[in-house]
């Protein structure tokens, strides 16, 4: 009986980077040490909304891009 692996890589803003299987962005985020509010996040070229942060899933091999707002004037 094989084993199912306990990470996997992504690709988070152009470097590779390891995650364990059932990472949520939200989750991803909190291991970056990003605050939700303030960031912008792609899932394979594909917008995801604040609101479902939590429900979306991460699977291997996908690019991730995570966009941090900057205030200023």
């Amino acid at each position: 009986m094989s084993q199912m692996p306990a990470q996997f890589e992504i690709v988070l803003n152009g470097a590779p980077k390891w995650v364990p299987v059932n990472t949520s962005v939200a989750q991803l985020l909190r291991s970056c040490g990003l605050d939700r509010a303030g960031v912008a996040v792609a899932v394979a070229g594909q917008g995801v909304p604040r609101t479902q942060h939590e429900q979306v899933q991460l699977e291997a091999g996908q690019r991730v891009e995570v966009v941090q707002a900057v205030g200023g004037g």
